[in-house]
């Protein structure tokens, strides 16, 4: 039997990149191989629940980038000792073979404004250090995006990088779900009926996704729309910080939840899914609620924005600014024939990109 090692930071679950290690280690399981997973943060609850095999590895350091470069070299002098036939990374260690990368810090530095340095001291180093010794044999990018800044930053052989867009967990995230449990939802979450539902769904980093202008769109839109309610999900320290900038009367319209397990039912109750992000590599969740029939509203520095063919003009955000976010809104809500089209048309976009046909491309 075969064996492979895979190397993670962190595996906790609920980001794209949890779920394409998850998934595509349960797919070599499958396939006949020995896979094991190196990790230093882990919730092993999940993991059993793939039935994978997680090594963890203790390190210590001062430091983002100290703990980052002793995984790394911990990880490698691990795998060195047991004759791994395929070794593969997730942006976390220094030698693999396939490399699979999550974020590129330095675009997302130069487009998030204020953004700060911590990330390019810590996770751009480990980068840096991947990319000027060459020390992997393909890269498995998430988007065209993602792919042209690995090529314009590191002068990198485009025939080294391969696309693969993350997939969706088809059995959670549809519209024949939607349809059968969305007015029982709306009861759930004390919404009317014939309520226009607004919202963003994130794991977190606020300032990132473009909360705030989601946030102001959603102040114009609470008086522009009779019977409207707004939600938002996703972890924020400083979430006080967003809510006191808004009027008394979004704040009423407004659900916030700072994290929720079956995401799918957000994104069930949901017209609109807003993500203005500055920047977002793929952008997981904006798949997730195409497939689950919101119409989405996305900034053009997405990557999933990629993926979607068809009636861009009304979709994709060009100037990143709150007006914008209201003007497409309205516009497809005053235009139901178009709303309706656009709809059916993005689902059968997605409809088919399941887990195990990413898998399936990986392994290829």
């Amino acid at each position: 039997m075969k064996k492979i090692a895979i190397g993670v930071r962190t595996l906790k679950g609920k980001t794209g990149a949890s779920a394409i290690i998850l998934e595509t280690a349960s797919y070599l399981v499958q396939k006949g191989y020995q896979v094991d997973i190196y990790v230093n943060k882990l919730n092993q609850k999940l993991i059993d629940s793939y039935n994978l095999n997680a090594i963890k590895i203790n390190v210590f350091g001062f430091g983002d980038y100290s703990k980052r470069k002793a995984f790394a070299k911990k990880f490698h002098k691990l795998t060195q000792k047991q004759n791994y036939d395929l070794i593969i990374g997730h942006g976390d260690i220094f030698y693999q073979d396939i490399l699979f990368l999550h974020n590129t810090v330095f675009l997302a530095n130069k487009l998030i404004p204020n953004e700060g340095t911590k990330k390019i001291n810590s996770v751009g180093k480990i980068h840096d250090f991947i990319f000027q010794q060459g020390s992997f044999k393909k890269v498995i990018a998430n988007s065209n995006l993602m792919k042209n800044e690995l090529i314009n930053r590191y002068n990198l052989d485009e025939n080294k990088i391969q696309v693969i867009y993350p997939a969706i967990d088809l059995k959670r995230f549809n519209i024949q779900n939607r349809n059968l449990r969305r007015d029982q939802l709306k009861q759930q979450f004390n919404i009317n009926k014939n309520d226009i539902v607004i919202g963003l769904v994130t794991s977190g980093n606020f300032k990132k996704r473009g909360v705030e202008i989601f946030l102001k769109a959603c102040d114009v839109l609470n008086e522009k729309i009779e019977n409207v309610k707004f939600i938002l999900v996703g972890k924020e320290k400083n979430i006080n910080n967003y809510f006191k900038k808004l009027n008394s009367n979004l704040i009423e319209n407004l659900i916030y939840i700072p994290s929720y397990e079956k995401i799918e039912e957000i994104f069930y109750l949901l017209d609109f899914f807003v993500l203005p992000a500055y920047f977002e590599e793929f952008g997981l969740v904006a798949n997730e609620a195409i497939a689950s029939g919101a119409i989405p509203i996305l900034s053009k520095n997405i990557g999933a924005t990629e993926k979607i063919k068809s009636f861009r003009e009304y979709l994709i955000l060009e100037d990143l600014n709150d007006d914008e976010v209201v003007e497409k809104i309205l516009f497809l809500l005053n235009n139901p024939n178009i709303f309706q089209k656009i709809a059916s048309t993005l689902f059968k976009e997605v409809e088919n990109y399941s887990w195990q046909e990413y898998s399936k491309k990986t392994f290829d």
